[in-house]
């Protein structure tokens, strides 16, 4: 695997999937992997698209019991830093 995947990866993620990093946000600041309410209505769109997001972002981690939400803090952190300009990654460490 190259240097930069993980880098190109989020890149990849800032681009086309604008509402991944709420979804990261809101890991961290419920510290719930998966939505607790119900789907909202389909008139609502920014309710429903920020729901999407979170429930997106929650299926990316596994569900092995690990520390979900410093793992939230992470790519969080990574989206934001490579939103910055910054050429590197912080790791889990």
């Amino acid at each position: 695997m190259p240097p930069d995947a993980d880098f190109d990866s989020l890149f990849t993620q800032i681009l086309f999937f604008p509402c991944c990093s709420y979804g990261y946000f809101k890991i961290v600041s419920t510290s719930s992997a998966t939505p607790i309410d119900s789907r909202p209505g389909l008139f609502s769109l920014e309710k429903r698209a920020k729901w999407d997001a979170w429930k997106a972002a929650g299926e990316t981690f596994p569900s092995d019991g690990s520390d979900i939400v410093e793992a939230a803090k992470l790519r969080y952190t990574n989206v934001v830093r490579v939103a910055m300009g910054a050429n590197e990654l912080e790791s889990l460490s």
